[in-house]
């Protein structure tokens, strides 16, 4: 295309120009007012009117004549083509002229050019019209291309133009060559070749010859031949030293010796070529960008301070350009160097609004939204490797921004990135809140054998675990992006699904947890990862109460993969869902857990499944009341896994079966059908009772030994009923004194507690047994005291349904009864 420097010289002092528009002006105007009706409009003389108004840049015009004409339903499309030819030139040469071109402009045009060469033929019906597609319709049809970003086709276009025109357009050749470089996938052989063929068409053009230089010294640079650079430039520097291009073809010499590891001598040259610049011309911009480069060093390792009032300098004097552009970038590189990561991110985010604005032929390969986008990628993972995870994901999500929707491995690898780094974070984030909570603060520790709540963690590892569960959730977010994208490849999108569901359920965000789950089996029904999906969705479901669900999930499990380890997996859930639904579902429980422990092809006794669904189905018989079958599992339990984490809550499991099992023995003593058995019932009840009370002793010794820090709120409740019914059993063989010591000791243990009241209750009991009157009374009266001053958070976090207001009544009514 003729550039505008070219024809604003042809123009120049040409007095007919004016006159001649003004005239095509006027003579449009009486052609639009005079012109008959559209059925009647003859195509001959409507090409003739258009082919006037369209060579005086009339497109407006043009445009609203041809309206009427193509809507003539008499017309066949071959009689309207040089209408649509003249229609089409209209609209490109006014999204020129008005610099607003768009794809949809470019799409219409580029239809209508299509249908024009379809129909236009020697042997068109319209006469004394000229029926071929011209050079410069070609060049047109390559622009409206061009605004869709097709480019190969626009390049065939604008090359068939070339060919067709009667002279040399170098200027036409020029962008047809970038486009080449820089929108096409050219091999750079291929693009060295036709630049260096370029080369000798522009003797005359001095601006082109330098454009043709600066396009070969990036090409050879990016074939890793920038000595071959510094070559050219001293071939061709004798045709510049006296041209107003000096010192534009004196940066490209400081721009190899910086490529070539010379940056010394690069800042030299470059800062005399600067002396010699004023701000308002475009290599002082150059200029000022490269040398901030230079300042900065390869890996920012230089003089970023220097170098950013270098960049700084060519931001505020120079309007938007590709050189304030690269400036930019090179400033948020600096300021990523000097640690100062909400500047550098900020410093990006302008660069990037300013990239998408930056319209027309980028003169400096140095930075488009492709090299912002890669730099943002280096340093995520330079912060990545340094550890510092919030700057890596912060440089990683502006980099997903710069990703192009057609670049669909691109945008794979970006999310898999970001993901990656959220996660990483989260759990780094974990680790620390564990890390604060295990920290000693210096104080003396207090002994708190009642605790039923758990203490309630300091605000820093509460923010911190918070803040995992955000980046856990991010994390899951851009998988789940990564499986829409990945649509094609079911494979990798299944995998992102399943794992998003993980980390969701790593956050605690059950709800979308379940959803993930439920999709991802319903989505992917092939997948080898469906059994364990059904197991963590029963998981989920069971955390949040939905014990229903959950067992539906584990039944599906099992159902559908009952061979799999997956499977076999489900049944020990699947039990504590059913003992969970209690007490209804307990038989559907214990049979569950005999389906492991005597038809499991899988589990064997050494296996910690079977071990955990020995000492439940202990506990399952213990809550069915079948307290002997109850015994003989749970000593089962302790002869095979004495060693066992969970053996001592089994020991209060076979200590309560113990002591459920000599009541049972003890009521039946007052059954006339066990008459003639009452001294061997009384002597086997006496045992169970003592036996139970020396299993809680055990328990009661183990605890109070063990680090507080370390026993769990059930550990808790353990020892405080181990405490009481150790006493109980006592009690329960009449051993009065023996069980008011222990009573007396728990009352001590368990003095903040409502448990307390229970062992003074007891208390009160065994000295009237004694005949001790007087200290039935004393003891009465400690326990209404306690009964009055207990914190009412006491009774709140209590196990037990009894209010202060229940304790009271039964306190009164001991006092008021005659037991003593």
């Amino acid at each position: 295309m003729t550039s505008w420097s070219d024809l604003r010289q042809r123009i120049a002092g040409k007095w007919q120009v004016p006159l001649f528009v003004i005239s095509l002006v006027a003579l449009g105007a009486s052609f639009l007012n005079i012109k008959p009706t559209p059925s009647d409009y003859p195509i001959d003389q409507a090409v003739e009117e258009l082919d006037v108004l369209v060579s005086g840049g009339l497109y407006s015009a043009a445009l609203r004549l041809c309206e009427p004409i193509l809507q003539i339903e008499e017309k066949t499309e071959a009689q309207l083509a040089p209408v649509y030819l003249r229609k089409a030139r209209a609209l490109t040469g006014r999204g020129v002229r008005d610099h607003n071109g768009t794809p949809q402009l470019g799409r219409e045009a580029a239809e209508l050019f299509r249908i024009a060469q379809d129909h236009l033929t020697d042997e068109s019906p319209v006469p004394h019209v000229r029926l071929t597609v011209t050079a410069q319709d070609h060049e047109w049809w390559g622009q409206a291309l061009e605004w869709q970003e097709a480019y190969d086709e626009a390049v065939r276009h604008y090359e068939r133009a070339i060919d067709e025109y009667d002279e040399p357009v170098l200027d036409l050749r020029k962008h047809v060559l970038s486009l080449r470089v820089s929108k096409l996938d050219t091999p750079l052989e291929e693009s060295r070749a036709r630049l260096e063929d370029f080369l000798p068409s522009t003797d005359d053009r001095l601006d082109l010859r330098l454009w043709a230089i600066e396009r070969l010294v990036d090409v050879l640079h990016d074939q890793g031949k920038s000595t071959e650079a510094a070559t050219l430039l001293v071939r061709h520097e004798d045709q510049f030293d006296a041209s107003e291009l000096r010192d534009r073809f004196a940066y490209l010499r400081a721009l190899v010796l910086y490529r070539t590891g010379e940056p010394d001598e690069a800042e030299l040259l470059l800062r005399s070529i600067r002396n010699r610049l004023t701000a308002l011309d475009e290599t002082d911009a150059m200029t000022g960008w490269l040398l901030g480069r230079v300042v900065l060093g390869e890996d920012g390792g230089g003089r970023p301070l220097e170098a950013i009032s270098f960049f700084e300098n060519v931001i505020a004097t120079h309007a938007p350009g590709p050189y304030r552009l690269a400036s930019r970038l090179g400033m948020a590189e600096a300021l990523v160097s000097l640690k100062r990561r909400e500047e550098a991110v900020d410093a990006y985010r302008i660069a990037i609004d300013e990239a998408s604005r930056l319209t027309g032929e980028s003169p400096v390969p140095h930075v488009n939204r492709n090299v912002l986008r890669v730099s943002l990628i280096v340093n995520s993972d330079v912060m990545r490797r340094q550890g510092r995870l919030e700057a890596a994901i912060a440089y990683a999500e502006l980099a997903s921004e710069l990703i192009d929707d057609r670049d669909v491995e691109g945008t794979i690898s970006q999310l898999q990135r970001l993901s990656e780094l959220h996660e990483s974070l989260a759990l780094q984030l974990d680790g620390r809140a564990d890390e604060v909570l295990k920290e000693p603060t210096g104080e003396s520790p207090v002994p708190q054998r009642e605790s039923p709540v758990p203490q309630r963690e300091s605000p820093v590892p509460q923010q911190r675990r918070l803040a995992a569960r955000r980046h856990f959730n991010d994390a899951a977010e851009a998988l789940l992006r990564l499986a829409q994208v990945s649509s094609a490849d079911q494979d990798r999108a299944a995998e992102a699904c399943f794992h998003a569901a993980e980390l969701c359920d790593r956050a605690f965000n059950r709800s979308r947890a379940t959803q993930l789950y439920e999709a991802f089996v319903a989505d992917h029904p092939e997948s080898e990862r469906v059994s364990l999906a059904l197991l963590r969705l029963g998981h989920v479901r069971r955390e949040m109460g939905l014990s229903a669900e959950a067992a539906d999930a584990y039944r599906q499990c099992r159902a559908r993969f009952p061979n799999s380890l997956n499977g076999a997996r489900a049944l020990l859930p699947l039990a504590r869902t059913y003992l969970a639904m209690r007490p209804q579902n307990l038989d559907l429980a214990e049979k569950t857990l005999h389906l492991i422990l005597d038809d499991s092809r899988v589990f064997t006794p050494q296996a910690h499944e079977f071990a955990d669904a020995l000492f439940l189905l202990g506990d399952v018989l213990n809550q069915r009341g079948q307290f002997e079958r109850a015994i003989t599992v749970l000593e089962e339990t302790r002869r095979r896994y004495s060693k066992h984490p969970k053996m001592w809550r089994a020991l209060y499991k076979l200590a309560d079966s113990y002591r459920q099992s000599g009541m049972a023995l003890k009521n039946d003593l007052k059954d006339a059908r066990y008459a003639g058995e009452f001294n061997q019932i009384r002597a086997e009840y006496q045992s169970r009772l003592t036996t139970a009370g020396e299993l809680y002793r055990d328990l009661i010794d183990h605890y109070e030994t063990a680090d507080d820090a370390t026993l769990e709120r059930v550990d808790r409740v353990f020892h405080r009923h181990a405490l009481l019914y150790e006493a109980d059993c006592l009690y329960e063989n009449m051993r009065y004194e023996e069980a008011l010591e222990l009573y007396e000791t728990a009352a001590g243990t368990l003095a903040n507690s409502t448990a307390a009241l229970a062992a003074h209750v007891q208390i009160i009991s065994c000295h009237a047994f004694l005949g001790q009157r007087l200290e039935a009374r004393t003891a009465l009266t400690r326990a209404q005291v306690l009964a009055r001053s207990l914190p009412d958070e006491s009774f709140d976090r209590d196990f037990s349904s009894e209010t202060r207001e229940d304790w009271q009544r039964c306190l009164r009514w001991l006092e008021q009864s005659e037991i003593f």
